[in-house]
């Protein structure tokens, strides 16, 4: 399973959330100009990751199906 999230620049909260299964193949390519700008956005994101992780313990799931997982993502996030 992969969860990508939007996350506000100024404030740092999470906006949007997307629940994909991890053979869903991410159809974009990037060039390493386009990385290293982006690099300081992707941070704010990977802070909301490693706080899910640490603080509530997810970092073993049980895979229960894409919608409870999803379901339960959201109430982390919210």
């Amino acid at each position: 399973m992969k969860c990508q999230v939007g996350v506000d620049a100024g404030t740092g909260y999470v906006h949007t959330m997307e629940v994909t299964s991890a053979n869903a193949h991410n159809a974009i390519d990037w060039t390493c100009q386009i990385e290293k700008r982006k690099f300081s956005v992707r941070s704010k994101v990977e802070h909301i990751f490693h706080i899910i992780k640490c603080q509530f313990g997810y970092r073993k799931v049980r895979y229960r199906g894409l919608k409870k997982n999803e379901n339960r993502l959201y109430a982390m996030f919210a």
